[in-house]
C-alpha cells in the first residue's frame, strides 16, 4: 500500500480494493501488544513489538498516491468488517474528492457478505465484484447467457 500499482500503472483498466485499508497506521496504531491481532500485526512487519510496527506501519497510507489513479475504481467492503466500513469510507471519500471515479459498495447483514471479504457469502463478493466489472467494460451478460450451449439456461 505504500504505492499502490493502480495509482501508478496506467496500463491498468480498472481497480478493486476488496476490503479497503485507507492507512495501516490509523486503524492498528493504537494497539498494543495485547491486541488480539498483534502477533500477526508484528510477523507482518518482522517488528519484535508493537511499538516498533507502529513506526514502521506510517508510511502505508493511501494518502499522496490514490489521486494518481486513472482507472475505475471499486471500493467493495463489508459492513462488519474488522477493516471497519470508516476505512473503506475514508479511501472513497478521498478518491472521490480527487476526480477518480470511485464506487464504494459497502455489504449490510440482511443480504449477506458483511464480514472481511464476504468470507460469511463470498458467492456475493465475486457477483458483486463481476457484475461492477460487467457493467464498467460493457458487457451483457444477459446476451453471454443466450449464447451458452448450456440447455438448463
Amino acid at each position: 500500500m505504500r504505492r499502490g500499482a493502480a495509482c501508478y500503472e496506467p496500463r491498468l483498466a480498472a481497480a478493486i480494493s476488496h476490503g479497503a485499508i485507507w492507512s495501516v497506521h490509523d486503524m492498528w496504531g493504537t494497539k498494543g501488544d495485547d491486541f488480539g491481532l498483534a502477533m500477526h500485526i508484528r510477523w507482518v512487519f518482522g517488528a519484535k513489538t508493537m511499538a516498533e510496527a507502529h513506526e514502521l506501519m506510517k508510511p502505508f497510507t493511501l494518502k499522496g498516491h490514490l489521486e494518481h489513479m486513472a482507472c475505475p475504481y471499486l471500493v467493495l467492503h463489508g459492513g462488519h468488517d474488522v477493516l471497519t466500513v470508516t476505512a473503506a469510507r475514508s479511501t472513497y471519500d478521498y478518491a472521490r474528492a480527487h476526480g477518480i471515479d470511485v464506487t464504494l459498495r459497502v455489504l449490510d447483514p440482511e443480504e449477506t457478505g458483511a464480514e472481511h471479504c464476504q468470507h460469511d457469502n463470498p458467492t456475493l463478493g465475486q457477483e458483486v465484484l463481476a457484475d461492477w466489472l460487467a457493467d464498467r467494460f460493457g458487457i451483457d451478460q444477459r446476451a453471454l447467457l443466450k449464447t451458452s450451449t448450456n440447455p438448463l439456461i
